[in-house]
């Protein structure tokens, strides 16, 4: 979410969290507000290593073992950033 969208989505929602107490949307609408209101810091991009054929699987439903790969390609990303 940018900056610009959460400085004016968050007065919204303050009033609607107001707004909707004692109702059934007071639980969504608490959840959006958190997650709008979190301070979040950093920029980090994980891309998998390249290969032309995967782009085709992108573009299609994927099977199970592509979906794995996937997973598994992101969480090799990841671990090498992690401390």
């Amino acid at each position: 979410m940018s900056a610009t969208t959460r400085a004016q989505g968050l007065p919204w929602l303050s009033v609607a969290r107001r707004l909707t107490r004692k109702t059934p949307l007071s639980k969504p609408i608490t959840l959006l507000h958190a997650f709008a209101a979190q301070q979040t810091r950093g920029d980090i991009n994980i891309y998998p290593r390249f290969a032309p054929q995967l782009y085709r699987k992108l573009l299609s439903n994927p099977t199970d073992d592509v979906l794995r790969r996937f997973i598994r390609e992101g969480e090799r990303g990841a671990w090498r950033r992690l401390e």
